[in-house]
């Protein structure tokens, strides 16, 4: 003769609200936490290439220059450009 299944239980949402709350908050904190890379510091012949490199005739390359030109700091070229 089978069995009847058993009833079961359900959770207390007094329970699964707390749960699904601290379990959200744990698996959030590494993004919240990170912190942003230092940018790097020019060397002299990274720069001249990239001021080479804006010489260039053509505008995708011009345009890549200024990208990487931008990466840096200004603090950070004026040894470098002005030297």
């Amino acid at each position: 003769m089978p069995k009847p299944p058993r009833p079961t239980r359900k959770l207390s949402t007094f329970f699964l609200f707390p749960f699904t709350f601290f379990l959200t908050l744990l698996l959030s904190l590494p993004w919240v936490n990170a912190k942003e890379a230092p940018k790097p510091k020019p060397q002299p012949w990274q720069i001249d290439g990239i001021v080479a490199a804006l010489d260039d005739g053509h505008d995708g390359v011009k345009g890549y220059a200024f990208g990487k030109l931008a990466e840096y700091k200004w603090q950070d070229l004026k040894p470098v450009l002005w030297s």
